[in-house]
């Protein structure tokens, strides 16, 4: 029964959350609209991602994971192909010599695809032994996300800036990751 768990408080905190956070960075420069829609659509890629992750230990219904978890891969990879598309020095971001937090980035979008393909059955039961152990490696891999995600946002410095504001990213994210978090140390017991 997906009515059972909306998403529209938790999913609509997720997002407010994180842009109040860019927002506090609001009156400094910007690098423009078309780098501030495509950073929007990154900070909406985190947004959910920190929901679905939320989602998943509130105990929604498989359909509805599976859906926003498939809204987390298109929306990072919009992210990502929307300056590739639209500003080619993009590309200068995917050569060797790269700033860490680019590859991060990448490494985000790359994440993303493989935690998505591969919690479909037909590869899932070829990956693992057992459904726990396939959640173990899907949450594993799911905060190693979170945490490279928040490295390329604050990394790259354009609308996280500050100290505090990292901090605050953070924050937000301790909801999400710390069930998870407690599931693995469980888990290793």
């Amino acid at each position: 029964n997906l009515k059972a768990h909306r998403p529209d408080k938790w999913y609509l905190a997720c997002l407010a959350s994180v842009y109040a956070v860019t927002a506090m960075s609001i009156s400094r420069p910007t690098a423009g609209w078309y780098w501030d829609l495509g950073s929007g659509i990154g900070f909406s890629t985190f947004a959910t991602l920190l929901y679905l992750c939320l989602s998943d230990w509130r105990g929604c219904p498989i359909k509805h994971h599976k859906l926003f978890g498939n809204c987390v891969l298109t929306l990072a990879l919009g992210h990502a192909l929307w300056f590739i598309i639209g500003d080619t020095l993009t590309l200068e971001y995917l050569k060797p010599g790269a700033p860490p937090y680019m590859w991060a980035g990448l490494a985000c979008v790359l994440l993303i695809l493989f935690l998505v393909v591969t919690s479909y059955p037909f590869l899932r039961n070829k990956l693992h032994v057992s459904y726990s152990g396939f959640r173990y490696w899907h949450r594993l891999m799911s905060l190693l996300t979170i945490a490279a995600a928040i490295y390329h946002i604050s990394g790259s410095g354009l609308y996280i800036r500050g100290s505090l504001q990292i901090v605050l990213l953070c924050i937000i994210a301790v909801p999400a990751v710390w069930p998870g978090l407690l599931a693995g140390r469980i888990a290793l017991r």
